[in-house]
């Protein structure tokens, strides 16, 4: 493995295999007959700081805490998602304003502000070197998707360009330059997310998941579906595509939250003591300062 550049999840997976040399023991390393691959993809890396540590307790607690990361991170992209759409769609609805793909606003910071980059220091000069649209996509590639709106022909910029439209116009060269590397990243990676929930649920013993976690199972389905959308919400961001983000998005959020929900309000119940005890300490301070300065005030004292 010397000089590969791995990822450190797969990384401490080799390194674990590859142990003991001429004693190999891969038997852990296979999925189980009643895992997901949700499942075995979490297990099979707190099994490999297991096999490199001999600590049991120390692979599991990684395990708990790769799951409990994945999980807050779908919450955020799944409820972002949902909020940022549902405001599009309010102003698309309200005042005909242009919709543009999910996950573009960094993208449209830098196509609005390109020449102010080139004043940060050393990273500027750097930056400015590059084609404007490598990073955030170019709007001249994006003007193959042009389309009549309100009586008139519409050029659209790279972050609202349906890139399904440039593509059948000018090719896939092109359509790869209207995404730029930024959104080309999240299409791809939505796409490949879709592709493991589908795998995902075509390993699932349907029946056993559903009577042994509801909420589990049911975020498996939503978590599925909403990546599905984001990916065509990216692709071609319209109405349409960008409801059914913003409703899946809903749904995965709400069934993640169903989900952890005794983690969440054992949280909770930490949080409320910690925020009681310290405020019942912060009024006792004040209490005692009031009080001393009372008395530095009183003559007669």
């Amino acid at each position: 493995m010397k000089n590969k550049d791995l990822p450190p999840d797969l990384l401490l997976v080799a390194n674990a295999a590859a142990a003991n040399e001429g004693e190999l023991d891969n038997d852990w390393l296979k999925k189980e007959d009643d895992e997901t691959l949700d499942d075995w993809l979490v297990r099979v890396q707190g099994d490999a700081v297991t096999q490199m540590t001999g600590n049991e307790k120390l692979g599991k607690a990684v395990s708990t805490y790769i799951e409990g990361a994945a999980n807050l991170s779908a919450f955020f992209t799944s409820s972002t998602t949902a909020i940022l759409g549902s405001k599009s769609l309010i102003s698309y609805f309200k005042s005909s304003k242009v919709l543009n793909a999910p996950g573009t606003l960094t993208a449209r910071l830098i196509n609005s502000h390109w020449d102010k980059l080139g004043r940060v220091p050393r990273a500027g000069s750097w930056l400015t070197r590059l084609p404007i649209g490598a990073l955030s996509g170019s709007d001249e590639a994006a003007m193959l998707a042009g389309y009549m709106r309100k009586g008139s022909f519409y050029l659209p910029t790279a972050s609202e360009a349906n890139l399904l439209r440039v593509a059948q116009r000018g090719g896939l060269a092109n359509a790869a330059k209207a995404a730029g590397w930024m959104r080309g990243a999240g299409v791809v990676g939505s796409g490949l997310a879709t592709a493991w929930g589908v795998a995902n649920l075509a390993t699932m013993d349907h029946g056993k998941a559903w009577k042994e976690d509801k909420a589990k199972y049911l975020s498996n389905w939503t978590g599925t579906a909403f990546n599905a959308s984001l990916t065509a919400a990216m692709v071609a961001p319209n109405p349409v595509t960008i409801g059914l983000a913003v409703g899946t998005g809903v749904a995965y959020a709400g069934t993640l939250v169903w989900d952890n929900w005794d983690d969440i309000s054992k949280g909770a119940e930490k949080a409320k003591d910690w925020v009681g005890d310290k405020a019942e300490k912060a009024g006792k301070a004040l209490s005692d300062g009031a009080s001393k300065l009372g008395s530095a005030l009183n003559p007669f004292d």
